[in-house]
């Protein structure tokens, strides 16, 4: 004679499978998030201020840039004149150039 079933007459297995396939999904999704912008790729890093366009500022990293690069927004003062960008280099002689091209 066997045990008592549940309503829905599913297993606790059943439901242990379908949580591990889950995980495994998600891991296929991590995975594929990491080939698409892994940033472990960008090493080198500076802080910038700039009163000038960011748009300019990425066409000058697109023409100047051997390697890859990404530029992340931190902050805009209150009059929306100074933007406080972080600027990270796959390469150590892009982050140096670009350093030698905008500081003062």
């Amino acid at each position: 004679m066997s045990g008592p079933k549940s309503d829905s007459g599913k297993s606790h297995d059943t439901g242990k499978e379908r949580g591990d396939d889950r995980r495994v999904a998600q891991q296929d999704v991590t995975r594929d998030r990491r080939k698409e912008s892994d940033r472990r790729d960008l090493r080198y890093g500076v802080k910038f201020v700039t009163s000038g366009s960011l748009v300019e500022l990425e066409d000058w990293l697109d023409e100047n840039c051997s390697e890859s690069w990404r530029l992340v927004f931190l902050d805009m003062d209150e009059s929306l004149d100074s933007k406080d960008v972080q600027i990270m280099f796959a390469s150590k002689s892009d982050k140096d150039k670009f350093v030698a091209t905008h500081s003062r």
